[in-house]
């Protein structure tokens, strides 16, 4: 019998926020989480989860349907819409252990996140790295590339083991790039180098025909004006 999963809204308790999560049955939680957002987060890695156990055991006549399993479970699942994305969009590396390892292992590793985090005052991601755990920092920026920028303090650039777990390639990391040019071109180097090859040929693109297009009619543009036009170009 498949897998059963419900949606229930990550709410703030006893000063923090939790995530809870129905499944097989049983209810979930990850709690002492910083923000909504967190939990919003952390929910949605226990959503993918729950995609990927519900496609090990398609419904009745998918097979000859020929439709892809994880598709049609969709409807069955109260995802939302970077869940579903993100759950189709995982590298077959990623895929594969999460599909390994059982809903409650991956409780206790994001709850294991969200200890960290309350004692070090930092993002899930952050404290994903300060573990050494790949697992969910791969799954929190699939969901949320912008969180390749977004630290407490705005200014601090990633440290090179919270790099160190972002996959490469990470699809939709792009998003995340005007953000970063506007803090440091160095990051946004790195940024650059954990995207899919189409986005990087299709920047690389976007920045010869622009340069060529000033070039041509004498009217360089401002750069911030430059940044805003090429991360367009990464627009999904």
């Amino acid at each position: 019998m498949a897998a059963q999963s419900e949606q229930a809204p990550p709410h703030g308790q006893g000063g923090g926020f939790q995530a809870t999560f129905m499944h097989g049955g049983q209810q979930h939680t990850v709690h002492s989480l910083l923000s909504a957002a967190d939990a919003a987060l952390a929910h949605d890695v226990l959503a993918v989860k729950a995609a990927l156990d519900a496609a090990q055991q398609p419904p009745a006549g998918a097979a000859c349907s020929g439709g892809d399993p994880l598709h049609e479970r969709f409807a069955a699942l109260s995802l939302s819409v970077r869940a579903a994305a993100t759950a189709l969009g995982l590298p077959a590396c990623a895929r594969g252990e999460l599909v390994a390892l059982s809903f409650g292992g991956l409780v206790a590793r994001l709850q294991a996140c969200a200890d960290q985090q309350g004692g070090a005052a930092c993002t899930l991601l952050q404290a994903a790295a300060c573990l050494g755990d790949t697992l969910p920092a791969q799954l929190l920026l699939s969901l949320e590339p912008g969180l390749a920028t977004a630290t407490d303090a705005p200014h601090t650039p990633l440290a090179e083991a919270e790099w160190a777990l972002v996959p490469a390639p990470c699809p939709g990391l792009g998003a995340a790039l005007l953000a970063v040019l506007q803090r440091s071109a160095a990051q946004a180097a790195r940024l650059v180098a954990h995207m899919p090859a189409g986005d990087v040929r299709r920047l690389r693109t976007a920045a010869l025909c622009l340069a060529r297009a000033q070039r041509a009619h004498d009217a360089p543009l401002p750069q911030p004006l430059v940044w805003r036009v090429l991360s367009l170009c990464l627009a999904p």
